[in-house]
């Protein structure tokens, strides 16, 4: 049967899989589905993206097509995504780097002015130990850069089914588990559709097969109620829904990548691996019984490792040639893959000629990540989870002031660094002291030596309350005027 739908009549097509479908739009959305693993009536928008997916790649009006030509693919799916995540070494870190560093060090959720903790701050504490929330964020957070989302699944006790809202928990003791499903086991079944609908445009129920696809726990996919999930998409753009996963930008250079590279190993080891070949005279007498002892003996000239050979009538050559050296594009592939990604060069790939990583790689890459902390990790991950906890009974609700999530410092200066620092802030207190003033007014210094400018406005504040210097003049004592000298009398007198 052809991969195409066929044209039955009546604006009936059949499907490769025997399906039968009415109307073109629909026979083509149906198709999709069957090729690339999309839901047929939530994803039915995709049709106009995979159109556009189709245009990559054409020049000259369509007349050329350089992805046919060199067998990149138009329209990736997630198990193209997957493949390369899970076996190329570059691809792999691309994913992980970003999601690791961001929960390295997991944030603390305090209220404000409560340094001895709340009931709030206690709850969610005991929570996040028990379910090991941090970790699970981590692993949902590289499930979804893998894809264009991801989903953790909220498992509570409760009396009613996974495609009902989940509302009136008892507490914290009723959140049993937390699980992450890349978008692999994922599909949206229907969307909010009221525009008067705060979630608008959002996903209403999901289909999740909870098994993972483990033929053993046999479970069927499930229809579940988007008040028992967390959405995950990163940096999305036209919509909350779908963000890019991060490997689109670069698949095509990591395709070429390993072109490069099998064809360099291939090459190396067809140059390296020489053909031994034996040229006889044209007027040499050698039957074929001579040929088979011929044989037998540059056998033993490779395996044993023997250095001489005797031959008469006839001489050994080597075809062969020398590998060549791929450096150079390798360099251009490895420079489109840290730009494509993000990521510096030297932090992408560890090191560079034998080089770790400077130090202002490393500043600018966790500028990024602290960046990405607060404008991704913070609100669709932990604001997310607790407000929704919140929401359902789960949590204790915090004092007015809400709460705050505190991320920890990223980038921890080396001694060197902060004693260059120090020097630098001493020397520029002691240029900003006027003379006979003292520099240690302009600075502070903490328990660990750090040196700190003081704020301006507090020191000249502290300069103004300062009581005005002692003249020599009594009080009421007018001081003498400009050009007015004391009375010393006359010249000579002080020698009489």
């Amino acid at each position: 049967m052809s991969k195409m739908p066929e044209y039955r009549g009546g604006g009936w097509y059949e499907l490769p899989n025997g399906n039968k479908v009415q109307g073109k739009n629909a026979a083509f959305l149906a198709l999709a589905a069957e090729t690339m693993g999309l839901n047929t009536e939530a994803d039915a928008f995709t049709l106009e993206r995979l159109d556009f997916a189709r245009q990559a790649g054409l020049q000259y009006g369509g007349d050329r097509d350089v992805y046919k030509v060199a067998g990149y693919k138009k329209t990736p799916t997630f198990r193209d995504y997957w493949a390369y995540y899970d076996r190329h070494p570059i691809a792999g870190r691309i994913v992980d780097l970003a999601a690791k560093t961001t929960w390295r060090d997991p944030p603390v959720v305090v209220e404000p002015e409560q340094e001895d903790g709340t009931e709030f701050t206690a709850a969610f504490a005991e929570l996040a130990g028990r379910l090991d929330l941090w970790s699970r964020f981590e692993r949902a957070d590289r499930l979804a850069r893998i894809g264009c989302f991801g989903v953790i699944l909220l498992g509570v006790r409760d009396d009613g089914k996974l495609d009902e809202p989940l509302h009136g928990l008892s507490g914290p003791e009723a959140v049993v588990y937390l699980s992450q499903y890349s978008e692999r086991y994922v599909a949206i079944d229907s969307w909010v559709k009221d525009p008067s609908d705060e979630r608008f445009g959002m996903p209403e129920f999901y289909e999740i097969d909870l098994s993972r696809k483990n033929a053993r726990f046999k479970a069927n996919r499930e229809r579940i109620h988007w008040s028992r999930v967390l959405h995950i998409a990163e940096d999305p753009l036209e919509d909350d829904v779908y963000g890019r996963p991060i490997l689109k930008r670069v698949l095509n250079t990591i395709f070429n990548d390993e072109k490069v590279e099998a064809a360099s190993a291939e090459a190396f080891w067809q140059l390296a691996d020489k053909i031994l070949q034996l040229n006889i005279d044209k007027d040499a007498q050698i039957g074929e019984d001579a040929l088979d002892d011929i044989d037998e003996k540059l056998q033993l000239l490779y395996h044993d490792l023997r250095k001489h050979f005797y031959l008469q009538g006839g001489e050994l050559s080597w075809l062969g040639g020398e590998t060549s050296d791929p450096s150079a594009i390798s360099d251009i592939l490895a420079t489109k893959l840290a730009a494509g990604s993000g990521y510096p060069r030297r932090i992408l790939f560890g090191s560079e000629q034998g080089e770790l990583a400077s130090s202002q790689d490393e500043r600018n890459y966790l500028g990024t990540i602290s960046e990405r902390q607060e404008q991704h990790a913070e609100p669709n991950f932990v604001r997310a989870f607790i407000d929704r906890l919140i929401s359902i009974g789960a949590l204790p609700p915090p004092g007015k002031d809400g709460y705050t999530v505190i991320w920890p410092e990223l980038y921890k200066a080396s001694d060197q660094e902060k004693a260059e620092t120090n020097k630098a802030r001493a020397d520029t207190a002691k240029a900003l002291t006027p003379i006979g003033g003292d520099p240690y007014e302009l600075v502070t210094v903490d328990d660990e030596g750090v040196v700190s400018l003081r704020n301006s406005e507090e020191v000249w504040d502290e300069r103004a309350a300062m009581p005005e210097p002692d003249t020599g003049t009594e009080e009421g004592d007018e001081p003498p005027e400009e050009g007015d000298e004391p009375d010393e009398g006359e010249p000579g007198e002080a020698e009489e």
